[in-house]
């Protein structure tokens, strides 16, 4: 690979011409790409066969695994079967996996692990599993650090809800082996990637010492993570309302399984924090909201807790909400699909006219913009899409409390 991008310093076939150095460092063993080997590894059979085309192609594939997992989900939490393909399929018919899917980025692959991981680790509450899988969830959880080295956080924080929730079903020999082999690819893919590290960086962590990792204060991480929830571009719950469904259901995940939602929560937060004080915000030239995509799919899961926890009529009500949530994806494919991927490419501005937005002008200056570090938090829409996010969080709460006295 260093033999490679050193040529690239000269023939501009893989970075570019323009600004091949940004994307390289140079390192003892020569000149290698500054963006983590996973990646890399996972598509170069595809790029040397079908090109760039093809590897878009094959994201899109990985992004298409995404309503195979939420189905999942979903019979997990006794759907029926075409409840459950209802539901993952209006879910997963979402911004950010239907535009971006085909972004040669880590973000959204990352985003795919996770929800297995989740859906593995949900199945694992609820009854034991192989040893075979046990050790297959081992090898997918070791994968994730390869894909970036900023998802280690993640991964331990996955790794030792599953192994927890393993530990709490058995004691003894049998889970100490059994914890073994969730343990043992993890261990030997975090030696195997720093000894990558250290011959091609000198160092265990890559080319991230050599670069600034953090470029902003704590108010403007702040904006940043409330923006990549609430912003009218950079959003998840703009770019996909339903997922503001989640919320409600943060509740109902804590009462039925708190070890899960733990977990989830601290995975979730171990990879968009550290996000927040990266100097390329939201994601830097890419489409919108790009730091966001490796959670995002998360938000399925509070999602499913939600229809499963309704009455009858509350189910047919809400999948009416759901296909209205189609046709508003649809709608706000318009926006991104006329200029292609780079119609919202991170352009920030005070001036509401002149930043990315999902919506035509005359809407901006009603919604959330968190693009002013020193307004965001005064600012009214922002407020109020705050304090809407707070209140469904709080009414799940209530929902979940109110449930467990019912069934108490």
């Amino acid at each position: 690979m260093g033999g490679a991008y050193g040529r690239d310093a000269f023939i501009g076939k893989i970075a570019g011409p323009i600004d091949w150095w940004n994307h390289t460092v140079s390192g003892p063993r020569g000149v290698f790409s500054v963006h983590d080997i996973g990646l890399p590894i996972v598509v170069a059979p595809v790029f040397a066969r079908f090109g760039v085309s093809g590897v878009r192609i094959l994201m899109g594939a990985i992004a298409g695994l995404i309503p195979l997992i939420g189905f999942r989900i979903a019979r997990l939490r006794g759907l029926g079967f075409n409840e459950a393909i209802a539901l993952s399929v209006c879910t997963s018919f979402s911004l950010p996996f239907l535009a971006a899917g085909g972004q040669i980025y880590p973000d959204l692959v990352t985003g795919v692990i996770l929800l297995a991981l989740t859906t593995m680790t949900l199945a694992l509450t609820d009854r034991g599993m192989p040893i075979w899988t046990l050790a297959l969830t081992g090898v997918v959880l070791a994968v994730l650090p390869w894909l970036h080295i900023k998802n280690v956080l993640p991964a331990l924080t996955l790794g030792a809800t599953l192994a927890f929730v393993e530990y709490s079903r058995a004691w003894g020999g049998a889970v100490v082996r059994r914890l073994a082999w969730l343990a043992t690819p993890a261990i030997a893919s975090g030696l195997l990637l720093s000894w990558y590290n250290h011959v091609a960086f000198g160092h265990i962590l890559g080319p991230y010492t050599e670069q600034t990792a953090a470029g902003a204060t704590g108010r403007q991480a702040a904006m940043i993570f409330l923006g990549l929830h609430l912003d009218q571009a950079q959003g998840v719950f703009v770019q996909q309302p339903l997922f503001l469904l989640g919320l409600l259901g943060l509740g109902l995940l804590a009462r039925r399984s708190p070890t899960l939602a733990v977990g989830l929560c601290f995975t979730y937060l171990a990879a968009i924090v550290p996000n927040s004080f990266h100097p390329c915000w939201y994601g830097c030239h890419s489409i919108s909201g790009r730091f966001m995509w490796s959670v995002a799919p998360l938000w399925i899961v509070p999602v499913v807790f939600v229809y499963a926890g309704l009455a009858p009529r509350g189910r047919r009500v809400m999948l009416i909400m759901c296909s209205i949530g189609v046709v508003s994806q649809i709608l706000l494919l318009q926006r991104w699909r006329p200029g292609g991927p780079g119609r919202l490419y991170l352009v920030f501005a005070k001036d509401l006219l002149k930043r990315d937005s999902l919506f035509d002008a005359g809407w901006r200056p009603w919604l959330p913009s968190f693009y002013d570090f020193d307004r965001y938090a005064t600012y009214a829409p922002n407020l109020i899409a705050m304090a809407v996010a707070a209140a469904l969080i709080a009414l799940g709460l209530v929902w979940a409390r109110g449930a467990a006295r019912e069934n108490s």
